[in-house]
């Protein structure tokens, strides 16, 4: 059977192409070679030969549009374009999604995990967030925030955890619960004693608070309660504290090992410890022996019979230490000079770190006897460190801003108890938002008078809330140490900054920082 010409006119429409004027070009093309072919050498029919005009034509009309598709280099050939590039989006219904590096303001650890709290700019001025790292410090991810501005978090294990501040119109204390890692927050508490670093002691499964009680509107109480919690669920018993209305006002120091509780009460020429061994149900009243001279001491057990601790005395101060349940204590040696605030973080029995107000960190094995230096911080005095433990191997150490403006955070890990050291890297949290707002900074150096009445021991590292208001409403509000440096990032207006000093107006420009300094503001 002899093929017969055939006229590919009919396949103009379906053959691919950009244009009709290139499809009819392929489509002549197409016709010519076919007739070539039909008028050649007839050779033995293979499969391509037994294979109809028809079926040929349709597969060289592919193949050529795709010759045309991807090399021809037609203008204004897009078919390629289109298959491949991403769809146009209009800018203005579109989110844009960017990370902001976060500042840490306080680590913490337990139960295996590290804590860290921070902020970070958001569209609103500044945001706070909390973290938790699986990986001692490795890396970082976003859990929640806070349920107010201005608090400090401690954590009992992976979900469970509390913050706490003061503020509001009479600076009441306030205690918050969460047990999904800070999701969300149930008030718990309010009018418990915040006195930093002892707020909540959480030991075995259980939470303690004091709570301040019969309280006067200058603040004076009469009583303390203890308060405590499985830190699973918000249920609090209260017991009541056997301190004498003058003690109660006092400035003492306290902790919890399991279920034994110490509350040591000092003063220049005494002191004396109560002491309850089934969770503050009864508590007993000794005399430690050892020097306890002093204008208040803190605590933190390791144990049932060891005790750290350290007291102030306005003229410099001592480390304390008990290895027989508090009826004795011995003085510890401060390195690093003398020192009125030294913070003292044990990891055992023996082992402690301890850290001078801006100063070099100290490490001890062998209970206080001899020390060394397993952290040179650099520009130390610059600095004030925080140490937060997910074992008593595994450290990290947040050294934040100290007396010197715009200097950077640092923080460093250790898995072997500080024989070696990685430095970490701040987190960051991805942002979200339609518009991209300007901003302002407002910003300022805070620095305290010594006639500011603090408790004793906190001159140095006293923490001074700043607040920026719109009017009636609180925008930022922000705690620094006692000579450090405070900083809002907020839309363009006019503001107020407040604190004890009183306010100052100020307006916010588009990229322009503020600065207002308050120094010497009691004088």
């Amino acid at each position: 059977m002899t093929d017969s010409p055939l006229d590919l006119s009919a396949l103009t429409d379906v053959i691919p192409g950009p244009t009709p004027e290139v499809r009819e070009r392929l489509t002549a093309r197409l016709q010519t070679l076919i007739e070539s072919e039909q008028q050649g050498r007839v050779e033995p029919r293979g499969r391509w030969q037994q294979v109809s005009w028809t079926h040929r034509a349709v597969v060289i009309a592919v193949a050529a549009a795709i010759v045309v598709v991807f090399f021809v280099p037609l203008p204004h050939v897009s078919l390629f374009h289109s298959l491949v590039a991403p769809a146009k989006v209009t800018p203005t219904n579109t989110p844009i999604v960017a990370s902001a590096r976060v500042t840490p303001i306080e680590v913490t650890g337990a139960g295996g995990y590290l804590w860290m709290l921070g902020t970070y700019p958001c569209s609103t001025g500044t945001c706070s967030v909390i973290m938790r790292s699986s990986d001692s410090g490795k890396s970082f991810v976003r859990t929640g925030t806070l349920p107010a501005a201005d608090y400090r978090i401690e954590f009992a294990n992976r979900e469970d955890g509390y913050a706490f501040g003061s503020g509001g119109p009479l600076n009441e204390s306030r205690l918050y619960w969460t047990g999904d890692g800070g999701k969300t927050w149930r008030f718990a508490l309010a009018g418990f004693r915040y006195s930093p670093p002892q707020v909540v002691v959480i030991t075995d499964g259980r939470a303690y608070v004091l709570l301040s009680t019969n309280c006067s509107a200058k603040g004076a109480c009469k009583s303390v309660q203890l308060a405590s919690s499985l830190v699973t669920s918000d249920t609090w018993t209260t017991r009541r504290v056997p301190l004498t209305v003058s003690e109660a006002e006092l400035q003492f120091g306290w902790t919890a090992f399991g279920s034994n509780v110490w509350l040591l009460l000092t003063s220049v020429s005494n002191a004396h410890l109560l002491v309850s061994h089934d969770g503050g149900r009864t508590f007993s009243k000794l005399t430690p022996g050892g020097y306890l001279g002093a204008l208040g001491c803190n605590l933190t057990a390791t144990s049932s019979s060891t005790l750290w601790g350290f007291c102030a005395t306005g003229n410099g101060g001592y480390a304390i230490r008990s290895t027989d349940g508090g009826r004795s204590f011995v003085s510890v040696r401060t390195p690093g000079g003398l020192s009125n605030y030294v913070l003292i973080y044990p990891t055992s029995d023996s082992e402690a770190i301890f850290y001078p107000d801006s100063g070099d960190m100290w490490l001890t094995r062998d209970g206080g006897r001899h020390f060394t230096s397993p952290l040179r911080i650099p520009h130390s005095s610059e600095y004030n460190c925080e140490v937060a433990f997910t074992s008593a191997k595994t450290w990290l150490v947040l050294g934040f801003s100290g007396y010197r403006p715009n200097i950077p955070y640092l923080m460093w890990r250790t898995t072997n108890a500080g024989r070696s050291w990685q430095t970490v890297n701040a987190p960051r949290v991805p942002t979200t938002s339609s518009t991209v707002k300007p901003t302002g900074v407002v910003t300022g150096v805070v620095q305290a008078c010594e006639g500011v009445a603090v408790p004793a021991g906190e001159i140095l590292r006293m923490k001074v809330k700043v607040s920026l208001y719109s009017g009636s409403k609180r925008v930022a509000s922000e705690t620094v140490v006692w000579g450090t440096k405070y900083r809002f990032s907020v839309s363009p207006g006019t503001y107020r900054v407040t604190g004890w000093w009183g306010s100052k107006g100020v307006t916010v420009r588009a990229g322009r920082a503020v600065t207002d300094n308050f120094w010497n503001a009691c004088v």
